[in-house]
């Protein structure tokens, strides 16, 4: 009876170690994006726009701040669909943004889905 007992203590310790272990490998979609980004694409109205995406992490969630100088940030939530992008909804000019994020080491290509046009972006890692 004790060696029953003791072993089901010792698989209790090893099955607790285990989830303690595979909780902090646990990976925060995302991580790899955070630092500074600098972004460019041309828009149809307004020209070349360049500016710079921040990606930050806080309470295991990372999420985007665009920083376009015009002092109109805005920080949105990133999430990871099951193809490898991340993706982020923003509302700009009255519509609903549908920002695609595809990172390929310090370079990523973006798309920027209005509903109306897809717009190309291109990000490099600043930092």
């Amino acid at each position: 009876m004790k060696t029953i007992a003791r072993l089901l203590c010792l698989m209790f310790v090893c099955v607790f170690f285990n989830n303690v272990l595979c909780a902090q490998n646990k990976q925060i979609p995302g991580k790899e994006l955070v630092g500074t980004w600098s972004y460019t694409f041309e828009h149809p109205m307004e020209g070349t726009v360049k500016g710079v995406c921040e990606f930050v992490e806080k309470k295991n969630q990372v999420s985007a701040i665009f920083k376009n100088g015009s002092g109109s940030n805005q920080t949105i939530p990133l999430r990871l669909n099951d193809n490898g992008k991340y993706y982020a909804d923003m509302e700009s000019q009255g519509y609903t943004v549908t920002v695609s994020f595809k990172p390929d080491n310090n370079k990523m290509k973006c798309e920027m889905d209005a509903g109306v046009m897809i717009i190309p972006v291109e990000m490099e890692r600043t930092n």
